[in-house]
């Protein structure tokens, strides 16, 4: 029923003429009305005038200047050359490698344990008898001692692995 109604104010309107004005007011939307010449400034001196027919004509340069570039690209490319490369080893022996392994290993591991072990230090000075941060700089100082533990043990386990490569 609703859209019947309007269905109807829409047909009872009278066709909507054609302007040169590129803005439409509330009111030419209920009911257009004619414009004249001195209502409505030309399309080129509107600063907000919409050129979408200049757009349309602009050539499209965009992917010709592309295409361009890809041939200009593709032309003055050299050929690649395969060169031989010689690799040095650094290490002359699983042995070694093992041992860089474990030190690496062992300087991580006490560097995050000195890192846990300096934040449970300052979470216990600054934590003025709060049980929650007291509790915090536990938590943190149980993390440095096991990184200080692993990197201990980390010899140990590269000796291990030692044995079952040597093997």
């Amino acid at each position: 029923m609703r859209l019947n109604s309007l269905t109807a104010k829409v047909a009872d309107r009278p066709p909507a003429r054609r302007t040169n004005c590129r803005s439409i007011s509330p009111t030419m939307a209920i009911a257009p009305a004619t414009v004249t010449g001195t209502e409505c400034a030309s399309l080129d001196s509107d600063p907000m005038s919409d050129h979408r027919s200049d757009r349309a004509r602009r050539p499209r340069l965009l992917p010709f200047v592309g295409q361009l570039l890809v041939l200009v690209f593709l032309l003055t490319a050299s050929s690649a050359q395969a060169e031989t490369v010689h690799t040095v080893a650094l290490v002359a022996s699983v042995d070694q490698v093992l041992t860089n392994i474990r030190n690496w290993i062992m300087g991580i591991l006490a560097a995050l344990a000195t890192v846990f072990l300096s934040i449970a230090f300052v979470r216990r000075m600054t934590g003025a008898g709060d049980p929650g941060e007291i509790e915090k700089a536990k938590t943190a100082f149980r993390s440095a001692c096991w990184g200080y533990l692993g990197a201990l043990l980390t010899p140990l386990v590269i000796e291990v692995l030692k044995g079952f490569v040597e093997a």
